[in-house]
Parts: structure tokens; C-alpha cells; sequence
């Protein structure tokens, strides 16, 4: 048989990262190889010609201001700044435009099976690792237990979870530093009393409809009152006349 020999093929883990990848990698492939080529006025002759095509792929940059200006620096900044040629007059670059890409902002790394309570536990999981002994200490440990239990109920509603079980998950998170006391019960962390909210009514007073608001003809002070009212047993209103029948 014969061999047959297949091309290779190149994995994007294999390329070199795109500076800017709004122009894509041809670009930058053209780019890099122009910066090698030692006769600058033929660099500078190709560079024109890339210029243009990153405007044809991006029309979006004539509607900025000094546009092609920006699309030079931008040719820099692709190349890594390889190019040898002296920018055109006005391209001045700036410190900013000089930096190299900032590094990357690291995700936080949250083990799968604890996913559910949220990167927050760890920071506060941290804290309270720092923490002197002490009172404060428990509270804060308390406090985290109560959110993790929270943050479990809400992301499973239907299945129960116990109190030992977030118990163990905060000794595990917390490499053994952190644990709540034998025989809390993390339910009672973060509630509000019964009693906090109830109304106190004055004692030796009796508020109910039976004895408040009785009829208050009955105060001494309403009684002449009530005397001197005249009393009609079939009252008319003011302004009316009975009819005569």
C-alpha cells in the first residue's frame, strides 16, 4: 500500500494568541511577516496596503475621527511592534498604546462539588480564618453556616438538607480551621425573636371590643350632655318639612 501523507494539521492551542481580534489571525500572520522584510520602503508600501484591508473588514472604523491614524497604531500593536518603518506624520503613540495586553483576570476556582454556595462562602470563609479567637469568631462562623444553609435551600428547594451535612461541607471548604458547635442548631442563626415584633399594649388596660368603646353615655361627663339633646322619635332632616297629611 501506499503511504499516504496527510497534511498537518495546525491546533488553535498550537497558535500564538491574536493581539487584536477584531482584525483576525490573517492579518496578523501578514503583518508579522512584513516586519521581517528589510527594505523599508517596501515594508511601508505593504503596511499601506494591510491598512486598507483592516478597513475593508472593519468599515465601521471610518466613523472615528483620524481613523487611519488609529488603524496605524493598531498595525503596531498586531505586529508587536516589529514594524522598522517611522509611522506617518500626526501617529504619535502614546504610554497607553505602547503596553503590552494586560494579563488576564483569573476566574475564581470553586470546587464543583460546592458550587451552589457561591464564591462569596470562600472570601468569608477566609475572613473568618483570620480571625482571633474568640466570640466574634463564632459569630462569624455561625453566620456563614446559616448563609451556606440559605444558599442550599435556594438552589435545591426540593430536597432537605440537614443540619450536620452543612456542617460538614463548612469543615471541608474550610480545610478543618472552621466548624460549629455540637448541638446548634443552625436553623435559629440570623431569625428574629418571636416577641421582637408583637405589639405591647399598656397594662391594666383592656383593648377588647367588649369593654373599649362602650357606649360612652354612660361617663359622667356625657350624661347632662345627653339630657339636654332633644329627642325625636321620628327625626327629620334640617331644611325638610314634615308633610301635613
Amino acid at each position: 500500500m501506499n503511504k499516504v501523507n496527510l497534511p498537518e494539521i495546525e491546533y488553535n492551542s498550537q497558535r500564538v494568541d491574536i493581539n487584536i481580534a477584531e482584525y483576525g489571525r490573517n492579518i496578523q500572520k501578514m503583518l508579522t511577516h512584513v516586519a521581517e522584510i528589510e527594505d523599508l520602503d517596501k515594508q511601508r508600501k505593504y503596511v499601506d496596503k494591510i491598512i486598507d484591508l483592516m478597513i475593508v473588514i472593519n468599515p465601521q472604523c471610518r466613523n472615528v475621527e483620524d481613523f487611519r491614524s488609529k488603524l496605524w497604531k493598531h498595525a503596531y500593536r498586531i505586529s508587536g511592534f516589529k514594524l522598522k518603518i517611522t509611522p506617518p506624520e500626526g501617529v504619535v503613540f502614546s504610554e497607553e498604546d505602547k503596553r503590552e495586553n494586560p494579563e488576564e483576570v483569573a476566574y475564581p476556582v470553586i470546587e464543583n462539588n460546592y458550587r451552589h454556595y457561591g464564591h462569596h462562602i470562600q472570601l468569608l470563609i477566609k475572613k473568618a480564618k483570620e480571625m482571633p479567637e474568640g466570640p466574634k469568631k463564632v459569630g462569624m462562623i455561625n453566620t456563614i453556616a446559616s448563609y451556606m444553609k440559605l444558599a442550599y435551600k435556594t438552589w435545591n428547594r426540593e430536597n432537605y438538607v440537614s443540619d450536620e451535612s452543612i456542617k460538614n461541607d463548612l469543615a471541608i471548604i474550610s480545610k478543618g480551621a472552621l466548624y460549629v458547635e455540637d448541638g446548634s442548631s443552625i436553623d435559629t442563626f440570623g431569625q428574629p425573636s418571636n416577641n421582637s415584633n408583637a405589639r405591647r399594649r399598656p397594662m391594666g388596660k383592656s383593648y377588647g371590643s367588649n369593654d373599649y368603646g362602650r357606649n360612652r353615655s354612660n361617663y359622667p361627663q356625657n350624661a347632662n350632655k345627653n339630657k339636654s339633646r332633644p329627642r325625636f322619635s321620628n327625626p327629620v332632616a334640617p331644611g325638610k318639612r314634615k308633610p301635613n297629611i
